[in-house]
């Protein structure tokens, strides 16, 4: 954002990122900002931030001063967006996100940025000012796992989006849709396993996401439900490999791959589930 020529660096620039097609609304859901190149002649640039859920504010509401020199005449802002908190970074001369560039962090209590429909970026009272350029992206976010950025990814935060939870109610967890590679919020994607038999061998079936590295799949096997204590390990698959090796065969070219689990000589009443679990 850069100070136009003869603009007024102590007039504040509004701009959201909000519900809505009209003026930035406390109404509306999503982030406020309020930018000064110059607050009240401190010399000092200032951010104010404020959150808002369905019309209630919500989170942490504040300001910070900005790490960078003055008189100001550009800033380049970085915002992380994740489902618990914005992170900002500011710099005079480029876009840095050092250590000594992080303006804020805050907790922003939204749980559901849609809520009230598709979300805009919205600036107001830029006479002094001009936004001179924007760029969207998808890091890693900050302080977030793989799962984490692969949820909020379909708009689900919050509760929803527990590793533990069934968004679409299908009866596969998010972690499970995670490692498996199916969509948390359709229902009809969810993939039960496949079981088989070949003479004395099981064969189990199903998916598995390659980009699902920060879980533990275990493939479990019971001959009584009844016994808690009864299920015990068939093949599991942590840190990138399969043990025992020799159990599990990938296929497929695209993710997710499809995983064949042999069972030799377990019978035909045995039982089996897939455990997902996280550290």
């Amino acid at each position: 954002m850069s100070l136009l020529p003869g603009g007024d660096p102590g007039r504040l620039v509004s701009l959201g990122i909000m519900t809505g097609t009209g003026p930035l609304s406390t109404a509306d859901t999503g982030f406020l900002y309020y930018l000064y190149f110059d607050f009240n002649s401190t010399g000092q640039a200032q951010l104010r931030f404020f959150n808002f859920q369905g019309g209630s504010p919500s989170g942490s509401s504040s300001e910070a001063t900005l790490p960078v020199s003055n008189p100001l005449t550009d800033v380049w802002y970085t915002f992380y967006f994740d489902p618990v908190n914005v992170t900002v970074y500011a710099a005079d001369s480029g876009y840095e996100e050092a250590p000594i560039n992080q303006v804020v962090q805050y907790a922003h209590g939204i749980t559901d940025l849609a809520a009230q429909g598709a979300v805009y970026f919205k600036i107001q009272n830029q006479e002094s000012y001009k936004v001179d350029e924007i760029q969207l992206f998808r890091p890693s976010v900050i302080g977030a796992t793989l799962y984490d950025s692969w949820i909020a990814s379909f708009g689900v935060l919050g509760t929803d989006a527990a590793f533990a939870h069934d968004v679409d109610e299908d009866g596969g967890k998010n972690g499970y849709e995670w490692a498996t590679g199916t969509i948390p919020i359709d229902p009809f994607s969810i993939k039960p396993l496949s079981i088989r038999r070949s003479g004395q061998t099981t064969h189990v079936e199903f998916t598995r996401n390659v980009d699902a590295t920060d879980v533990t799949i275990r493939l479990r096997g019971t001959y009584d439900l009844n016994d808690a204590n009864g299920w015990g390990d068939v093949a599991t698959h942590a840190s990138g490999e399969w043990t025992p090796p020799a159990a599990a065969t990938e296929s497929g070219a695209s993710n997710p791959v499809n995983v064949e689990i042999t069972d030799d000589g377990a019978g035909s009443l045995r039982c089996y589930g897939l455990e997902v679990t996280r550290p």
